[in-house]
């Protein structure tokens, strides 16, 4: 870290840090690999690249090829997000954000499949994949579970 930031950017003045730092500033409990911060780039390069797959499918979503490109691409970015959520919650319990973020890639999948013969229908499918934010309310954590 540079001299001068040291006193601006450590971690006992970031906003909601409330732990003990390490020798070097940085809190103790902060993790992550290479793996995780390359699966975090890949799924925001995919965010990124997502208004190019939009506007094919604005342009030509009658096309097979083309509404199966943006599946796929809805697909991807799905299964990156569940992928991250999986990392979070490592741990034997019942997670509600997991099962809420893997379930935009099983209807994804067959929303896809559908866009390979009738892509005029898929979108209808796509459209399910915000079932997500209602499925992990139906799931409830035990009391023991809460942190």
């Amino acid at each position: 870290m540079p001299r001068g930031c040291r006193g601006w950017f450590s971690a006992s003045s970031s906003p909601g840090y409330s732990g003990s730092a390490t020798t070097n500033g940085w809190p103790s409990s902060l993790y992550g690999s290479r793996n995780v911060v390359f699966l975090n780039l890949l799924f925001l390069l995919s965010i990124i690249l997502l208004p190019a797959t939009n506007s094919l499918d604005g342009s030509y979503g009658l096309s097979n090829a083309v509404a199966a490109l943006y599946g796929l691409h809805l697909t991807v970015i799905a299964a990156l997000n569940a992928g991250l959520w999986w990392l979070v919650n490592r741990d034997d319990r019942h997670h509600p954000e997991f099962i809420g973020s893997l379930f935009p890639v099983l209807v994804f999948l067959p929303g896809t499949l559908v866009a390979l013969f009738a892509p005029q229908y898929a979108r209808y499918i796509w459209f399910l994949g915000f079932g997500g934010l209602f499925v992990r309310r139906f799931i409830r954590r035990s009391p023991a579970e809460f942190r």
